[in-house]
């Protein structure tokens, strides 16, 4: 599909002019290239019809995928042809026609749209002054204008996947000789999301593959932006237990999951369990901290992650857990700073990202992929399985998933955190997020007792509140969303009934949470 939106193929063009207007498949048929091409005919075939005239011409489109850029378009081809574009936005045809049949300061109107033809269309309706329709010899005419132009050149193809490729697998010190010692191969599916993912994997998959070590099988590899078979976010429930039926059926030792940028990296182990991001951080994170010779080493893991990762590097221990702010940026701006970036070895969030130092300092689900792989193996080898590596965490450090609430008055928003502060005041710690003076970085810092919290004057909002004992505890933390009113909620039960414990927790955030309005709209 990518191609056909940097197509200039000649049968194509042709084939979207019809009898009375232009259609064709979005991308391939009819894309911005096109319909600037068309707008700059289309003027130029009415300074023919009014000689003398600047044509003015109204544009409205309808609500299909493209609509949008199709027009911006077609208004540039207008205007590079001499003429004047006025948008009228989104509006049904009649309102175009009406346009040019109304208004005498109006040369002629058109409408992006392909009418009642299916979703994967776009296309052009074109009418002059009155309101009068292009006859079929001018949009042949139109069809034989743009043919004739020359096609502009594209900008020069630089394809680096084979480049990535070996360079994430010498990260990770694999190769197609890499050898585990395994009988039969380490099945592992995965799922492409009909993303990237494997545009970028699978060249990575392929070179594995020839040691005999590993064996691959795909799942919506074929890239499609409509996401026909759900969005690809392995923060979504569903998508994850759609990878574990698919582990499951195809027997596989392992499910990885893309998104649709395959920068983010979910997992499911060999029963169709969902591995967390802590779980993957806990299992990748002393190895690499091992190996790493570093002198002090840290590793980061944002305020949304598991108590493991505590319990794995204590404050006492030679290892330094530093807590982040949850977003991408603020922890690649930690890891490159002056304190770290000489020192840090690896770092997560709870949404599926992982940042490698050695790669940039950015994130990198393929570079994931193959250390939780090289894991995977070695457990097999040695008669194991991930899900056995798993079992005991999974018994004592239970996570809810990021739960969101919806507040149709936004203005409830501060008003809920500020509720929750209130009703958990002078109880466990308290967290939360801001920048730090000294160094103009986002830190999570633990409040001082009594120190008071206002939604209005934080920022961001961000809080959590740990409750710590003896045999265990439990911890919340309610974000609000950067572009919706929403809460992202997010709850541990650690230690003895961890799974009791995150149950009464989210219960009691619950509660508050609605008593403000808060209405929860997925699991």
């Amino acid at each position: 599909m990518l191609a056909g939106f940097f197509s200039y193929d000649d049968r194509r063009i042709a084939a979207a002019f019809k009898r009375d207007d232009i259609r064709g498949v979005y991308g391939p048929q009819f894309n911005v290239f096109l319909a600037e091409e068309v707008g700059a005919a289309y003027a130029e075939l009415l300074r023919r019809e009014f000689p003398g005239c600047l044509p003015r011409v109204a544009v409205g489109r309808d609500a299909r995928q493209g609509s949008v850029d199709l027009l911006l378009a077609f208004c540039r081809g207008v205007e590079r042809a001499g003429g004047k574009a006025l948008r009228l936005g989104l509006v049904s045809s009649e309102i175009c026609y009406h346009a040019a049949g109304s208004r005498p300061d109006l040369d002629g109107a058109a409408m992006i749209t392909a009418s009642h033809n299916p979703a994967e269309y776009n296309g052009v309706k074109m009418v002059k002054r009155g309101a009068v329709p292009l006859s079929t010899a001018e949009l042949e005419a139109l069809r034989d204008t743009v043919l004739a132009r020359p096609r502009p050149a594209l900008p020069e193809t630089l394809d680096l996947r084979a480049d990535f490729a070996a360079a994430i697998l010498a990260l990770a010190g694999l190769s197609g000789k890499s050898q585990f010692g395994l009988r039969e191969p380490l099945r592992v599916y995965v799922e492409a999301g009909n993303g990237v993912g494997a545009v970028a994997f699978r060249p990575i998959a392929d070179e594995l593959a020839r040691g005999g070590q590993f064996e691959f099988l795909w799942g919506n590899d074929e890239p499609n932006g409509a996401f026909p078979n759900g969005v690809p976010n392995p923060l979504l429930d569903a998508y994850v237990k759609g990878m574990g039926r698919q582990v499951r059926a195809t027997r596989a030792d392992l499910g990885v999951g893309f998104d649709g940028d395959a920068d983010r990296a979910g997992f499911v182990d060999g029963t169709g369990a969902g591995i967390t991001c802590s779980q993957v951080l806990a299992l990748l994170a002393p190895r690499m901290v091992a190996e790493s010779g570093v002198s002090a080493p840290v590793v980061m893991a944002n305020l949304c992650c598991s108590e493991l990762l505590r319990d794995l590097f204590p404050e006492s221990g030679a290892v330094e857990l530093v807590s982040t702010p949850v977003g991408h940026a603020k922890i690649k701006e930690l890891m490159r700073s002056e304190p770290y970036r000489r020192r840090v070895v690896f770092a997560g969030e709870h949404s599926g990202h992982y940042f490698y130092p050695q790669f940039h300092y950015v994130d990198s689900g393929n570079l994931t992929v193959l250390h939780l792989l090289k894991v995977a193996a070695r457990a097999k080898a040695a008669g194991g399985s991930l899900a056995g590596l798993l079992a005991d965490w999974r018994q004592r450090y239970v996570w809810s998933g990021e739960i969101n609430y919806l507040f149709p008055d936004p203005a409830a928003v501060p008003a809920a955190l500020d509720a929750l502060a209130a009703a958990f005041a002078g109880q466990g710690e308290r967290h939360g997020v801001r920048i730090e003076p000294d160094t103009g970085f986002w830190r999570v810092y633990r409040a001082a007792p009594g120190e008071p919290y206002a939604a209005a004057n934080a920022r961001p909002q961000d809080l959590k509140f740990r409750f710590a004992g003896e045999d265990g505890g439990w911890w919340f933390v309610v974000r609000p969303s950067g572009n919706e009113p929403k809460l992202r909620l997010n709850v541990e039960g650690w230690g003895t009934d961890a799974a009791a414990r995150q149950r009464a927790g989210r219960a009691r955030v619950a509660r508050i949470l609605a008593r403000h309005g808060g209405t929860k709209v997925n699991d």
